[in-house]
């Protein structure tokens, strides 16, 4: 229950005289006593991050990050997605805020503002808050149930919610993401179109749709569905990774690039990122991407021999053999030469023109495993 008498507010405006105005109108309603100040909705993350804000005041309109990329950061926290936001807008973004209001936006204020119109929203906002309809009652205890791991009570719930507003794109796409999570992929797509159709602006069912098509191999749709989500709420890693890799898989590594390098530049885990965006550059041989990330982790973890041997592979697939050397033997000196690894240290010496050093590694290959047919062809090269 959020006290209306105590109620802290969030006030996000670029301009200083609106976050005054505002502020000041607040006060003349007696709801002033608790309120936070940002200009920019990365900088209203920050702070909603730190806990203690009852509801967020924003302006659609904003540099850096806009009301609607705010409104969709603040439902994808797993800590902050029941915080009420209320956004003002011109009138002529009016449409657009009201099909975000569907599902995200729990109520929009068009300007120029009075205290009436404020306190007519903020008051009928926290009663719906601290009065939730049958619809989000059946959601919460869905969520419940689904992070308690019981999917099959959690979709059941889920079904309620839908009975209980048929007209709202929310519980539609809720059970299409629950029924995703079965990998009833069929259904989970039936559910999410339903979800898009009835709310432009439904970045959560865009992304989904986005993944199950990237399951379902039709990269050029999964595309296409990513990127209405990063229309809608471009500042998420996990979303850039994920078109990236649909790009890697359609056969445009430059495009792949630029939404690589958006995650790293999104993340707040750099390390991690950067090591999954190197496994996939080498699923896909995208070893020019792949080489300095994994050069980046290297200077965290030197010793981790892993990593060198995926720097080695990654050299001696760009024809890079001295390079592929110094790893690939390091990384035996470091902990013990397996069959792949002396198959690999092999083949670069080969590539160098150096047989006799790629055969003293193959025949200890050989001792230890005699029918090893691969050792015994490149041996045979050797005396060519």
């Amino acid at each position: 229950m959020i006290d209306v008498n105590n109620v802290r507010i969030l006030i996000i405006d670029d301009l200083d005289s609106m976050r005054r105005a505002l502020y000041g109108l607040l006060k003349v309603m007696n709801l002033g006593k608790h309120c936070s100040f940002a200009s920019n909705g990365l900088e209203a993350l920050k702070i909603l991050r730190k806990g203690g804000i009852d509801l967020v005041l924003t302006d659609l309109n904003m540099p850096v990050m806009d009301g609607v990329e705010l409104l969709a950061s603040i439902r994808e926290d797993l800590d902050l997605r029941d915080t009420p936001v209320i956004i003002i807008s011109g009138e002529a973004r009016r449409e657009v805020v009201a099909q975000a209001a569907e599902s995200d936006l729990n109520a929009y204020i068009v300007k120029p503002i009075t205290a009436q119109t404020l306190s007519d929203k903020i008051t009928k906002l926290l009663d719906a808050v601290n009065h939730p309809s049958p619809m989000v009652e059946h959601l919460r205890r869905a969520r419940a149930h689904d992070e308690a791991g019981k999917t099959d009570l959690a979709i059941r719930e889920t079904r309620m919610a839908v009975a209980a507003n048929p007209d709202s794109s929310r519980p539609i796409r809720e059970l299409g993401y629950l029924l995703y999570k079965q990998d009833d992929l069929k259904e989970a797509k039936r559910y999410l179109l339903q979800a898009v159709n009835k709310n432009e602006l439904d970045v959560f069912a865009f992304h989904y749709l986005g993944e199950i098509y990237t399951k379902l191999e039709n990269y050029d749709t999964a595309a296409l569905f990513y990127e209405k989500a990063m229309a809608i709420s471009p500042r998420n890693a996990v979303r850039n990774i994920n078109l990236g890799q649909v790009m890697l898989y359609r056969g445009e590594p430059e495009q792949a690039k630029t939404f690589f390098n958006n995650a790293l530049n999104l993340t707040d885990q750099p390390l991690s990122c950067k090591q999954e965006l190197a496994d996939i550059c080498i699923k896909h041989d995208y070893w020019d991407y792949a080489v300095p990330l994994l050069k980046d982790l290297i200077k965290e973890k030197p010793a981790d021999s892993d990593l060198n041997f995926k720097l080695g592979k990654a050299y001696e697939a760009l024809g890079q053999h001295h390079e592929a050397v110094k790893c690939l033997t390091g990384v035996g000196e470091a902990s013990g030469d397996s069959p792949e690894l002396k198959l690999h240290i092999a083949r670069n010496y080969l590539a160098l023109g150096w047989p006799m050093h790629a055969e003293r590694v193959l025949r200890a290959l050989l001792e230890a495993e005699p029918g090893n047919l691969e050792a015994a062809e490149l041996l045979t090269s050797c005396k060519e």
